[in-house]
């Protein structure tokens, strides 16, 4: 079974996010900011799959990223950024440290369901 972990700090959006993960048979878990995140992929060291937002309170999202790098995983997930942040400039660094996707809030559930299926997909 795929296991995703899913970084946000709006529990609306981390709960949305489960339910659509969910349908798709993954298993979830949730983490209010980076540092909880981090903490929890440190302990946890199986997740096929992040689902990060970039604005959260502790550790946005990038610092997140940037963090998880130095931990020098044997299975590094796939990364994807839900966010409300269009700004060029971080996509293009996300890229650099290896996220699969940049993804603007607020999203089309349809469109976001068939994203996840085909990422899943690939990793199953």
């Amino acid at each position: 079974m795929v296991k995703a972990l899913v970084v946000d700090d709006s529990e609306n959006m981390r709960n949305e996010m489960q339910m659509i993960l969910s349908e798709l048979k993954v298993e979830v878990d949730q983490a209010e900011d980076g540092m909880v995140a981090l903490e929890k992929v440190t302990a946890n060291k199986d997740y096929d799959m992040l689902i990060i937002d970039y604005h959260m309170p502790n550790l946005n999202g990038l610092g997140f990223v940037q963090e998880l790098k130095k931990l020098e995983l044997e299975k590094v997930p796939k990364m994807f950024f839900v966010t409300t942040e269009i700004q060029a400039e971080l996509k293009k660094k996300a890229k650099e440290l290896g996220v699969n996707a940049w993804i603007i809030k607020p999203y089309d559930k349809t469109m976001i369901t068939k994203f996840l299926n085909k990422a899943i997909a690939s990793i199953a």
